[in-house]
């Protein structure tokens, strides 16, 4: 006997299958037919036998579904099966998918039937999954109870290790940051064995801070006034991303030290997930001067900061094909991190600082407080979103002590606002508002907040997860990396950094997958995933070249480009 039976065209096989495996993790089991039945069985007696046997019926309705005399005829039983038992012994609902109207169908219906929304993009399974456990009366409605965790996607990796950080100046007297590079193959199976290059190397960085300001400048400005005037300007850019690709790949992948690692990452299955990592450990020894342990500290910043989604073999780039692979940035953990398990909703605290004095310029609600007030309102239920007013540090600190002592603590805290990055001693702040100008409409002043006291904020009260939007300016990647890597390392567990602006659409898309995907109890790094597959049919998703990742080990800082 089975919780679910779901009715359906096999052309929606792919959803169906999703939502099987989802549903699972819940502890509901769905008979589906394509699934269950071998391809020589009787198959009207044998769905007659499983819709009798089921606890439950739905039906998929699809444009493919209302072409299929199967659905038709499996949903006049089940409404059979219903007036025998009755419609509390045997609920029967409606999933309609991606806007489909159940046409035909819903004559075949004596009353009003119960519909659920359902979407096959990104993140459209994790959405549905409440409604539906609700409909099935396994759930109250307003009663989420904890994630159920699913477990992570498997994914080969190849590791670009990077150690001793510091400057040189080559011979074009530029000065670059630099480190001792190791390449590394970690199978996604338990128990292969990974295997490392025969030797290291010296890695200096070949795209300079020139390169560094035309790709921003054709990332966040272009790509939101792409004007005939700038039209040679962008060209030229365009022409130099292979360029550029090429030569951080072979400083990356020298073929004459990583022959083997190679070899053996030749041989993945193409069906096999495919991820590359930049690790970057800033560490020095014990008892190193304070001048080399900044010079550490800004050169891992520029090194995560490099534009890795460029990477380019000579043939195409390293995320798109076939066989994509995925880029993520990791630090090396230093310690143990305690994070409470996830029970809806989600709670957000949304912190949009918008000072107006000569150092912070206006930044549009439009570009991000705006598209993530409109994701949120795609996931009703799943999400409760506050504003923190004023966007001060002394009023953060009181909403998380009430928060807490209310027994209803943030999961995420969302900062919305300016970066700031210091060279000098290699760390970045945010851009709060004055306290003294709360109550002024207009030309308030800023406050940076450095990341260590920021941190420790943070960490009293155990918010699991920090989401960075980046500025547009120059020192806005560098701020978004500088902040992300030094609230992981005083004890934030998760953090997500945008290092360069985004178009709203784009904003709104990346954000409400993202959500969605927590909502269903999926892991940070698993969840950027889903807001990466959201872009897939973004119309400026070849502006944003895609996203990579800061990994602490099972706890990820995606950065997206």
């Amino acid at each position: 006997m089975s919780d679910l039976f779901l009715s359906h065209s096999t052309r929606d096989d792919a959803f169906v299958r999703e939502l099987q495996q989802a549903l699972l993790l819940h502890g509901v089991s769905v008979w589906i037919d394509s699934r269950e039945l071998s391809p020589n069985g009787l198959l009207e007696p044998a769905i007659i036998a499983a819709i009798d046997s089921a606890a439950a019926y739905a039906v998929l309705v699809s444009p493919e579904a209302l072409q299929s005399r199967w659905v038709g005829k499996e949903l006049r039983h089940a409404l059979a099966v219903q007036r025998q038992r009755g419609r509390d012994a045997y609920p029967v609902f409606v999933l309609s998918l991606d806007g489909t109207q159940p046409g035909v169908l819903e004559a075949i219906f004596e009353d009003e039937p119960l519909y659920i929304a359902a979407q096959s993009a990104a993140g459209g399974v994790e959405a549905v999954i409440h409604p539906v456990l609700v409909a099935l009366g396994k759930r109250l409605p307003t009663d989420f109870g904890a994630s159920v965790q699913p477990p992570a996607e498997p994914l080969e990796e190849l590791v670009l290790e990077l150690s001793d950080l510091k400057f040189v100046e080559p011979e074009d007297g530029v000065r670059r940051a630099s480190a001792r590079a190791r390449l590394v193959y970690e199978p996604a199976a338990s128990g292969l064995r990974e295997v490392k290059s025969e030797h290291s190397w010296r890695f200096v960085a070949p795209i300079g801070p020139i390169e560094a300001g035309e790709l921003r400048w054709y990332l966040e400005q272009y790509a939101v006034w792409p004007s005939h005037y700038f039209a040679a300007r962008a060209g030229k850019v365009e022409a130099s991303l292979v360029e550029w690709g090429r030569k951080l790949y072979d400083a990356a992948l020298p073929g004459a030290h990583i022959a083997s690692v190679l070899a053996a990452w030749a041989r993945i299955d193409r069906h096999a997930g495919r991820r590359f990592s930049v690790h970057v450990d800033a560490g020095l020894e014990a008892g190193a001067a304070e001048a080399e342990v900044q010079a550490a500290r800004e050169a891992a910043t520029v090194l995560l900061g490099l534009p890795w989604e460029l990477l380019h073999d000579g043939r195409s780039y390293l995320f798109q094909g076939a066989s994509p692979s995925r880029v993520r940035r990791r630090l090396p953990n230093t310690q143990v991190l305690d994070v409470a398990v996830l029970a809806l909703p989600i709670r957000i605290l949304l912190v949009s600082a918008r000072p107006e004095d000569e150092a912070c310029g206006y930044l549009d609600h439009r570009v991000s407080a705006r598209p993530l007030v409109a994701a949120m309102e795609a996931l009703p239920g799943l999400v409760q979103l506050t504003v923190l007013s004023p966007a001060t540090l002394p009023a953060l600190a009181a909403e998380l002590a009430r928060a807490q002592a209310a027994r209803t603590p943030y999961h995420v805290l969302h900062f919305d606002g300016h970066g700031v990055y210091d060279r000098r001693v290699g760390l970045g702040g945010l851009c709060f508002e004055d306290p003294q100008d709360h109550a002024r409409l207009e030309r308030r002043r800023h406050v940076i907040v450095h990341t260590p006291e920021l941190g420790a904020l943070l960490r009293e009260h155990r918010i699991p997860l920090v989401f960075l939007e980046a500025c547009q300016s120059a020192q806005a990647a560098q701020a978004s990396e500088s902040v992300a890597s030094e609230l992981l390392r005083v004890g934030v567990a998760s953090v997500v950094a945008m290092s360069h602006s985004v178009l709203v659409e784009t904003a709104r898309r990346f954000v409400e997958a993202f959500y969605q995907a927590l909502a269903a109890g999926r892991r940070v790094g698993d969840a950027m995933l889903a807001g990466q597959r959201a872009l897939k049919d973004d119309p400026y998703r070849g502006r944003i070249f895609g996203a990579g990742e800061l990994r602490l080990d099972d706890w990820f800082v995606p950065v997206l480009f």
